[in-house]
């Protein structure tokens, strides 16, 4: 992972607060291929005044059904769910996918995320 998110700690060049953020998360279940299905949400932040995006920090950059990771930018969050329910999480089922599999997913999420 890049380190090279300190100055957005430090530096505000709009001088806005960003006291107000804006959320959009999107949801979209996914089969990939055979019986096998994921949800991934894909989730960007925003000053709702200034408009800036914001990072997401501490996450590795890419793709993947099995963890939360980010966009090259890391203003995109993309984050496996499972479903849940009466407080009990159902339990979590995850599945190995090839290189093919996993990539084509990710071109996907990426041209919906535009």
């Amino acid at each position: 992972m890049r380190d090279d998110h300190r100055e957005s700690l430090v530096h505000n060049p709009t001088g806005c607060p960003h006291d107000e953020i804006a959320a959009l998360i999107e949801t979209e279940p996914r089969e990939i291929g055979g019986d096998r299905s994921a949800i991934m949400a894909t989730v960007k932040l925003k000053c709702a005044k200034c408009e800036t995006p914001f990072r997401f920090l501490g996450i590795d950059e890419g793709h993947s059904f099995r963890r939360p990771m980010v966009s090259q930018d890391h203003t995109t969050l993309f984050a496996p769910l499972v479903e849940g329910y009466n407080g009990t999480p159902a339990p979590v089922q995850v599945f190995e996918y090839t290189p093919a599999e996993a990539a084509s997913a990710a071109r996907e999420v990426e041209g919906n995320a535009k």
